[in-house]
């Protein structure tokens, strides 16, 4: 079992915000007036997407999977299989697509579209329809929004405009009711952690993937979420050396992480022995 530290002496000097959320994937089970679409006249338009080669795929999942923490299962394993397999790219075919103030209460919508490379031809395909040329379904991932700050940033950054017509919108709107009746819509929303403290910048107890495992403050369903977070991190300070911003990057963003979860297994040890302390005087 791993020990939590004691609070970290504050010595003087800069400190690192620590990060206020981590996020989870919540699916929307239920249609309800805040996720009917829009018509495409009150869409924003252009429609925004973009296909390999010039979608930033290292840079988004770098964001997926150590800055928001997320991990795809289920219905959605396939994506998270596309994000773990890089070396498999250069046979694939992705699409970003992003719709802005596409559902009645304005929330944009994102989606990712890919399959292999061999079984595509042309045009932007729409969710859960097959390639008119080809009859071959793509697999996709739809996602309401709002977007986390720097989801949004990567969006603005990588994804151009593109012009579509009211016929491929109303495509893409039939899919997506398919997809929201499915419950195969997901939203990314925070989840607080600890939110009044700052990161002391010389923090140095890293955690392992194997030292996630036993922390007693992580569900279960959340532990193979942070454990292939912190794995990745050692994973990209290995391969790096150690004075590339890609390790540098990735040892402070450990450090936040290590210091985040023991701190909130410390704090939960001592809600655990104040409780126990007090049901033994009663």
């Amino acid at each position: 079992m791993v020990q939590p530290p004691q609070l970290p002496h504050r010595r003087r000097g800069p400190h690192v915000p620590i990060p206020q959320h981590t996020f989870q994937l919540h699916l929307i089970t239920s249609m309800g007036p805040g996720t009917d679409p829009r018509t495409y006249a009150r869409i924003s338009k252009p429609v925004l997407a973009l296909s390999t080669p010039h979608v930033n795929l290292s840079t988004l999942r770098y964001i997926w999977t150590t800055d928001l923490n997320l991990l795809a299962t289920g219905e959605q394993a396939n994506w998270q299989y596309l994000l773990d397999t890089p070396t498999q790219d250069s046979g694939r075919q992705v699409i970003v697509i992003k719709i802005n103030n596409f559902t009645s209460d304005g929330r944009s919508l994102l989606t990712f579209l890919w399959h292999r490379k061999s079984n595509h031809r042309t045009g932007i395909p729409y969710v859960l329809a097959p390639h008119p040329e080809t009859q071959v379904s793509w697999d996709s991932v739809v996602i309401l929004g709002p977007f986390p700050a720097v989801l949004e940033s990567w969006l603005s950054e990588n994804v151009a405009e593109s012009v579509v017509g009211e016929n491929w919108y109303d495509k893409m709107v039939n899919g997506y009711k398919v997809y929201l009746m499915l419950g195969r819509v997901m939203m990314i929303q925070p989840e607080p952690l600890i939110t009044e403290w700052t990161f002391p910048s010389d923090y140095e107890r890293l955690l392992r993937p194997e030292d996630v495992r036993t922390l007693g403050c992580v569900t279960d369903d959340k532990k193979a979420r942070y454990e292939k977070a912190v794995a990745g991190l050692w994973k990209a300070m290995q391969e790096n050396p150690s004075d590339s911003p890609a390790y540098v990057k990735a040892h402070k963003r450990l450090g936040e992480w290590s210091w985040k979860l023991m701190e909130v297994e410390r704090l939960q040890g001592l809600k655990r022995a104040a409780a126990e302390a007090e049901a033994l005087g009663e």
